[in-house]
């Protein structure tokens, strides 16, 4: 049975999941799409695809490719940049998506990944 949520547990569980995201974005999306599979949590109806056996099975592949990639020099090498394109790109269409059906939601959630960008920067210098 799915566990229902208040807004401020829905925002809050967002914002992790985007940071989970960030780190892993084939982890988050398997661990969403078993989740929801489990009826332990429930998705919104735009994001159902994501429990979806084939886009959690891509996301569990696409994960153990990244796992045994970080562990090859030249493959890592090529693995990374190319990641760096999916990743500016699928973030800009995502979050211009979230934007356009939650976008109180969205300008908190840059709000705070630009703080906490500016700490992680002023951290480092």
């Amino acid at each position: 049975m799915a566990i229902p949520f208040t807004p401020q547990e829905m925002l809050a569980i967002v914002v992790g999941a985007s940071f989970a995201a960030g780190l892993n974005v084939y982890a988050t999306v398997a661990v969403l799409g078993l989740l929801a599979r489990a009826e332990l949590f429930s998705l919104p109806a735009s994001l159902h695809v994501v429990e979806a056996w084939p886009t959690i099975a891509a996301a569990i592949a696409l994960f153990i490719i990244e796992f045994v990639a970080d562990k090859i020099p030249g493959f890592d090498l090529i693995w990374n940049a190319l990641q760096t394109f999916v990743r500016e790109d699928a973030l800009a269409i995502g979050l211009v998506w979230f934007a356009t059906r939650h976008p109180y939601a969205a300008a908190v959630i840059v709000v705070i990944l630009l703080v906490c960008l500016i700490f992680v920067v002023r951290k480092i210098s």
